[in-house]
């Protein structure tokens, strides 16, 4: 005799959209922009998993089939992330001594990046 098994064909993408509007993954402390951007970038979901361990690799699959689904919207939301994105940070920008502070960051890590380049297996000192 066959045993019937009944399958849930509805999925839960878990999303939570917070009050200021960011969308999340649930329970991660990844917004979705980051995991669509990383996909759009051709990561695979595995990668995207490994760069993000809290986020299950099955919740990155259910993530990005969802954006597949809902690319206009998403890809507006996105856009308006980036938006709000740039403008914090010009406004943070005019803040006394943030540029001074950003520039010599900015400055430290591209010598880094030159080092590491020159020499991949170099050890800081």
């Amino acid at each position: 005799m066959a045993v019937m098994t009944t399958l849930n064909p509805i999925q839960v993408v878990p999303l939570t959209q917070l009050d200021d509007g960011t969308i999340m993954i649930t329970d991660t402390g990844v917004p979705l922009e980051t995991v669509v951007a990383r996909h759009n970038l051709g990561e695979t979901p595995m990668e995207i998993h490994e760069g993000y361990p809290t986020i299950d690799l099955a919740v990155v699959h259910l993530v990005i089939a969802y954006y597949l689904s809902h690319k206009t919207e998403c890809d507006a939301y996105v856009e308006q992330q980036r938006q709000r994105t740039e403008a914090a940070r010009a406004r943070l920008e005019t803040r006394p001594g943030v540029a001074d502070h950003l520039n010599d960051f900015r400055a430290r890590a591209a010598e880094f990046r030159a080092t590491r380049e020159a020499d991949p297996f170099a050890v800081n000192q």
